[in-house]
């Protein structure tokens, strides 16, 4: 995956989840996204984009879409708090693609 199909890939993530109603859609959607992350850390040779890629899958490893859920386990978060780590995913990605420029 390269930086500008992640960044991508990061905008659709934000897009479904803002309007997906469905729990168990959203759920696999950041579990199969956090995957590709995962496997990202087997070819890369930047150290900056290593930083970023274990720093991004720190951000979504606590995502319940499940309020029940989240009432249970306050350590886990929901769609609101999702969407602003991915701005936040979005910003630092934006900031590593500038600086390789």
């Amino acid at each position: 995956m390269e930086i500008n199909e992640l960044k991508n890939s990061l905008k659709i993530l934000y897009s479904l989840i803002s309007i997906e109603k469905d729990y168990d859609i959203k759920r696999k959607t950041v579990i199969k996204f956090s995957d590709k992350i995962n496997d990202l850390e087997e070819i890369i040779v930047n150290n900056d984009f290593d930083d970023f890629v274990h720093f991004m899958a720190e951000e979504f490893e606590y995502y319940e879409p499940n309020s029940d859920f989240q009432k249970e386990h306050p350590y886990y978060y929901g769609d609101e708090i999702l969407l602003q780590k991915i701005n936040s995913v979005l910003e630092r990605l934006e900031k590593l693609i500038n600086k390789e420029k």
